[in-house]
C-alpha cells in the first residue's frame, strides 16, 4: 500500500500543501494497524496526534459511572475525530473512549508537525469545518433520540438500519449487550424490548443472532416506512 497516495485520495487538502511541507509530513507519519475490539484511546488519555483513517471503522463513545455506554458517532476512512482535534489543540485530555469496530489502518501526524504545516491552511480549514459539522449533527441526533424517543422506536430503527447495511437481510448478528452500547441503555432494557418484539411475532432471537420475521411491523414501530 502506498500510504501517501491513499492519504491524498482520502484527504485532498494534503495535496494542496507545497512540496517542502508534504516531504516533511511524509517523513513524520506514524502508520498503525489496529485489530477489531481494540480500545484506541481511553477517556482522560493524551491524544496521539492528528489522525487520518485509511481503512476501517472507529466508534467514539461515553461511559457512565454505572458502566452504561452511549455511542456518540462513528468514524470511517476519510474522517477525523473532532474530539481528538479539540483535545490536541487545547492540549487537554481526550473526553471519551474510542474503540476499533473493524480492522483499521490509521495514520498519525505528530502534533508539532500538524500545527506548523497543516492547521493554518485554508484547504484544511474547509475540510475540518465540514467534517466537524457532520459529526456534531451525529451527536445531536444521539441526544435527541435518548431524550425524546421511546426505546421501542429506537430499537426498531436500529434493527432496520442494521439490516439495511447487509442488503436487508433478515438475520442480524448482534448481542443484547452490543445493542445496549449502541443505544446508550442497559442490556436489561434491550432484553425486555426484544422479548416484547418476540411476543408480537416480529422477531425471534437466540444468543448473538436476531431474525426479523415481520419487517412491516418493525417499520410501523420505527416510523421508517418508505
Amino acid at each position: 500500500m502506498n500510504v501517501w497516495s491513499e492519504l491524498i485520495n482520502l484527504y485532498p487538502f494534503l495535496d494542496k500543501l507545497n512540496a517542502k511541507s508534504q516531504t516533511i509530513i511524509k517523513n513524520a507519519l506514524i502508520v498503525k494497524d489496529f485489530n477489531e475490539g481494540y480500545t484506541l484511546i481511553h477517556e482522560g488519555a493524551s491524544c496521539l496526534g492528528f489522525s487520518l483513517i485509511i481503512k476501517g471503522s472507529i466508534r467514539v463513545y461515553k461511559l457512565s459511572d454505572k458502566g452504561r455506554e452511549a455511542t456518540l458517532y462513528k468514524l470511517n476512512a476519510g474522517d477525523t475525530c473532532y474530539l481528538s482535534m479539540s483535545c490536541m489543540l487545547s492540549e487537554d485530555s481526550y473526553p471519551a473512549f474510542a474503540e476499533v469496530l473493524e480492522q483499521s489502518i490509521i495514520v498519525f501526524i505528530p502534533s508539532n508537525i500538524f500545527n506548523e504545516f497543516v492547521y493554518n491552511t485554508l484547504d484544511f480549514q474547509k475540510y475540518i469545518f465540514k467534517n466537524l459539522y457532520s459529526k456534531f449533527n451525529d451527536v445531536l441526533g444521539v441526544l435527541e433520540e435518548i431524550a425524546f424517543e421511546r426505546i421501542d422506536v429506537r430499537v426498531a430503527k436500529y434493527l432496520l438500519l442494521t439490516s439495511q447495511k447487509t442488503n436487508n437481510s433478515k438475520f442480524i448478528y448482534l448481542t443484547q449487550e452490543k445493542i445496549a452500547q449502541e443505544l446508550g441503555t442497559s442490556r436489561e432494557v434491550i432484553s425486555r424490548m426484544l422479548t416484547d418484539f418476540k411476543n408480537k411475532e416480529i422477531i425471534t432471537s437466540q444468543r448473538g443472532k436476531i431474525t426479523i420475521l415481520d419487517f412491516e411491523k418493525l417499520k410501523s414501530i420505527s416510523s421508517l416506512v418508505k
